[in-house]
């Protein structure tokens, strides 16, 4: 089998580029620029194919909730990760993000003996609010090790 390289159609593959139309048409049909340029130069496809071929519907998805999450001041990521976990986008938008603690609320946890790590599993894991996870103080009780005899320096300071 021979073939015959005259026959086939030529291509100039160092003008092969989009131009400011390709660009133009590729916003008019919902296409970003940058996707243009990824798909054009990136994965190869024609420069029709690159303008014309419609965005998947997730991606018009996910610029929208983006722009949602940008406007009540959510992390991206946290809302991603949310979806990622099962969760429908609707209540991962609308799940109240986890309450911060103020230098003051840090202050009085300090001074009643009760550390971060117990504060924050207090109000996160627990569900406690934020005013009983500070104010509470931490049961000092002996662990079920200790009652049985076996006491060491880990099992007392509880």
């Amino acid at each position: 089998m021979n073939i015959n390289f005259e026959e086939l159609p030529k291509y100039d593959v160092y003008n092969m580029h989009l131009t400011d139309d390709d660009y133009k048409l590729a916003e008019q049909n919902g296409i970003s620029r940058q996707t243009a340029y990824h798909r054009f130069y990136s994965l190869g496809w024609s420069a029709e194919k690159t303008v014309n071929t419609p965005l998947n519907k997730s991606s018009k998805d996910r610029s929208l909730w983006r722009k949602k999450c940008d406007e009540i001041g959510l992390k991206y990521s946290t809302f991603q990760k949310r979806v990622r976990k099962g969760m429908k986008p609707e209540d991962a938008f609308y799940l109240p993000r986890k309450p911060k603690l103020s230098l003051k609320q840090i202050e009085i946890a300090s001074s009643n003996g009760i550390g971060m790590n117990t504060v924050m599993n207090r109000v996160y894991n627990q569900k406690w609010d934020v005013e009983r996870a500070i104010t509470e103080p931490v049961d000092k009780r002996k662990t079920r090790i200790s009652n049985r005899g076996i006491e060491d320096e880990f099992t007392t300071t509880l």
